[in-house]
């Protein structure tokens, strides 16, 4: 038998299945629906490896609220979605409010009574692609293409960008005024 064709004559044997903690049932589920239901949270946790961790609080609530799908009301596909939607948006609302510090909180002084930021934040990944960016980008020339992907896509300061890419910042700033010149007239 296919691994995606269900053991099952329909939903409704499959729901009760689950109901009765069949874990061979609950096994099955979750080879079906597991990449479709991370997926589906990787919409709301830009982070791989947080989405796992929401993929797997999502299968718990299935497993210990199955009693409360009403069959009546929709597919079990769907109300797993629902649950994937409202655990994800949940994960991204308690990480935004997490005492999180301010950037006056970050900085600190140095020898010198120079203010440097001490940590910086992990922010999702932009999707070029969505917006048409990514085209834009790969008309530059590659130094120009390097240097925003590294500034605007990956977060670089002007200062670690020049360190990167071995030049100096005085460069880094021209090339960028350059890069960003082009963009604006290529739109």
């Amino acid at each position: 038998m296919s691994p995606n064709r269900s053991p099952f004559k329909d939903e409704s044997i499959l729901i009760e299945h689950l109901r009765h903690r069949d874990e061979r049932a609950f096994r099955w589920l979750y080879r079906k629906y597991s990449v479709t239901l991370l997926v589906h949270i990787l919409k709301f946790v830009h982070d791989p490896e947080q989405a796992r961790d929401v993929l797997q609080d999502v299968f718990i609530k299935i497993w210990q609220h199955l009693n409360r799908f009403d069959t009546g009301k929709g597919r079990l596909f769907t109300w797993m979605c629902n649950i994937a939607r409202n655990t994800a948006i949940d994960v991204v609302r308690a990480s935004k409010t997490k005492g999180q510090p301010t950037a006056v909180q970050l900085m600190s002084i140095d020898d010198d009574n120079r203010y440097y930021i001490e940590q910086q934040y992990w922010t999702p990944a932009i999707n070029l692609d969505h917006i048409g960016l990514s085209q834009l980008i790969d008309r530059l020339q590659p130094q120009h293409q390097q240097l925003v992907k590294l500034i605007y896509v990956d977060g670089y300061t002007q200062l670690e960008a020049a360190t990167e890419l071995a030049v100096p910042v005085g460069t880094v700033k021209t090339r960028l005024r350059v890069a960003l010149r082009l963009l604006r007239h290529s739109v």
